[in-house]
């Protein structure tokens, strides 16, 4: 619904309706958690909480400091959703993620080469929270190509559409000045978040089936034993 909300503003050019949506976007995608997932992980509430802080510290964005503590709660943001995304992923090793490194490290050098001489002050925030998400994606791909699957499309697309948002930021922030990309960097951010979000509770819808049949095999054997 925001999509579409965001997306008729875009045609009809009403962008003072952004900072709206903006403000609205986590809380929706928390309130969609909160009814389909049926584990409710700390980890993801607490992502989206640091996500919402992050976008509102760069909407308002008074100073240099609201810039550095918005990137800073985004990075937060990827830490908690890497901790829930490897506590569902725990039989995989690092050999199996260098095709994914190699391809997210390479957004990385672009993004090295194309905007951190934009960054000023902002450079060693816009290394680590880049370096943070090449790895996350390193993963997310590795997952995909090992089993494509719907589920696991969605987490690799939902972060690389949050990737190109990041990109799409720093040059709205850096290079132009103005809000140039501000409405298609909202609707990424919807679209990437919403990606993520029902992938994550697919996952954890999956590991709940698989722990009751393991359990219901569990007393079956312990019953004919």
């Amino acid at each position: 619904m925001l999509t579409t909300l965001e997306g008729y503003y875009l045609i009809v050019e009403l962008f003072n309706f952004d900072a709206f949506i903006t403000i609205l976007i986590v809380p929706a995608i928390i309130g969609y958690y909160w009814i389909n997932s049926k584990i409710k992980s700390k980890d993801i509430l607490f992502a989206l909480f640091f996500c919402w802080i992050g976008n509102l510290f760069i909407l308002f964005d008074l100073n240099a400091s609201f810039q550095q503590w918005g990137v800073f709660s985004l990075w937060i943001m990827n830490l908690f959703f890497f901790i829930r995304f490897m506590d569902l992923n725990k039989m995989y090793f690092f050999r199996e993620h260098i095709l994914g490194l190699v391809f997210y490290f390479s957004y990385l050098i672009v993004f090295l080469n194309h905007v951190y001489s934009f960054l000023d002050d902002m450079k060693f925030h816009g290394i680590v929270y880049s370096f943070t998400s090449a790895i996350f994606g390193s993963f997310t791909l590795m997952l995909l190509l090992k089993n494509m699957n719907t589920t696991n499309f969605m987490f690799f697309l939902g972060l690389f559409l949050l990737s190109i948002k990041d990109v799409m930021l720093t040059y709205n922030k850096k290079f132009f000045e103005e809000d140039f990309f501000s409405s298609y960097i909202i609707i990424l951010q919807i679209v990437g978040l919403f990606l993520l979000i029902r992938a994550f509770i697919n996952f954890e819808d999956g590991n709940m089936k698989q722990l009751v049949s393991n359990a219901k095999k569990y007393y079956k054997t312990k019953i004919e034993s």
